[in-house]
């Protein structure tokens, strides 16, 4: 889990199959229509033109699109054939129920978050969720979510997805 502008996009592109797991951005995933509309998106937002993306949550609300998110993740889990480690949003409603999933925080230093922000930002001035009060905003709220609920806090997403591959290393030595 991590706040907007965490980089999470980048680092599923850059660590796609990293150590025999496959890892999405499943938000990406979740966007429907042609791969054609996702340059579409990318060369109107240099024009400075908006094309919002479409997903499968679109007309919900944030917190409905939140356990809508959730509950096409679990399905995707579970259709997995392999390792997955999905990339997606904190707030995943009663974790005790995922029997199996590990769920880990993903907070990067404040200021190298802001300057990821402030990258987006200038891309894509219309995206709400790369202003400076949305990302400390969504950070906090993080971090309070992870702590009440005991999940663990990384700094990085290599660093979150290694401590989980070392448990799992752990629990099948003994075994």
């Amino acid at each position: 889990m991590a706040a907007p502008c965490s980089g999470k996009t980048v680092f599923a592109r850059e660590y796609s199959g990293h150590r025999g797991v496959e890892v999405l951005d499943f938000g990406l995933e979740l966007q429907s229509g042609p791969g054609w509309h996702a340059w579409l998106r990318r060369i109107a937002g240099r024009a400075g033109i908006r094309i919002r993306p479409q997903t499968v949550l679109d007309g919900l609300d944030s917190a409905a699109r939140l356990d809508a998110w959730y509950v096409l993740a679990r399905r995707r889990l579970s259709e997995a054939s392999g390792p997955l480690c999905l990339l997606g949003p904190a707030g995943v409603p009663d974790v005790e129920s995922w029997s199996g999933v590990r769920f880990a925080l993903v907070e990067l230093p404040q200021e190298e978050h802001l300057e990821r922000a402030r990258q987006r930002h200038e891309r894509w001035p219309w995206d709400k969720s790369s202003r400076p009060t949305v990302v400390r905003k969504h950070r906090a709220w993080a971090r309070e979510y992870a702590e009440s609920k005991a999940i663990p806090i990384y700094s990085s997403f290599l660093e979150a997805l290694d401590a989980s591959l070392i448990d799992d290393a752990a629990r099948a030595k003994r075994a």
